[in-house]
């Protein structure tokens, strides 16, 4: 049966998603230690715009696990 791509493709591909998800990951490390939410006026707004960054921040971890070690992927289930 033929492979549908090429070796060549598929490391370029994960080059390139795997590059994505570890400059996210940190990007979103940086913003969430920063103390920029102070010109927030509602602690409410705070709250969710935080919850949000930390939600993208554990979906790209979560991404990296899978991609770079799937048994961990599966063992945390």
């Amino acid at each position: 049966m033929k492979r549908p791509f090429s070796d060549r493709f598929l490391l370029g591909y994960s080059h390139e998603h795997v590059y994505y998800e570890v400059h996210m990951l940190f990007t979103m490390m940086e913003i969430l230690t920063e103390p920029f939410l102070h010109d927030v006026e509602k602690i409410e707004d705070v709250r969710w715009i935080h919850n949000a960054l930390a939600e993208s921040f554990v979906i790209h971890l979560r991404n990296l696990i899978e991609a770079l070690s799937p048994r961990v992927a599966q063992a945390i289930r």
